[in-house]
């Protein structure tokens, strides 16, 4: 809302939003709307992407995890859709244990949970 003036209620003005910011010259956008998925944008237009389901355990830790699959995924070179669904499979981890850290979690099975190929594992 700061940058592009644009307050994010739902996914409607998300897409807006994240549109806005490529016009400012964003790259890449990326919007988390929490429980209700993320959108996306870039100069091909913007795309919304649901949750992923599973148990909900423990909240905390749902918005750093899905930044790190992003980050992981554009790193990784996956394109703009491909890192929204690392960054949501990513945030599915902490959703399913009461630990700091799920001892799920790796680059296979986030991997496996966002269904991108794995190739010359990292972690």
């Amino acid at each position: 809302e700061t940058f592009t003036g644009i307050k994010i209620t739902d996914v409607e003005s998300a897409h807006k939003a994240a549109e806005k910011l490529v016009s400012m010259g964003v790259k890449n956008a990326f919007i988390s709307l929490g429980s209700e998925g993320a959108c996306a944008a870039d100069k091909d237009g913007s795309f919304y992407l649901p949750p992923l389901s599973g148990k909900v355990v423990n909240t905390t830790g749902c918005g750093d995890a899905f930044t790190a699959g992003l980050v992981y995924a554009y790193y990784r070179g996956f394109n703009i859709k491909e890192a929204l669904r690392a960054g949501l499979a990513t945030a599915t981890f902490p959703l399913e244990t009461e630990k700091s850290v799920n001892e799920l979690l790796s680059e296979s099975e986030m991997c496996r949970r966002a269904s991108l190929p794995l190739e010359n594992e990292l972690l």
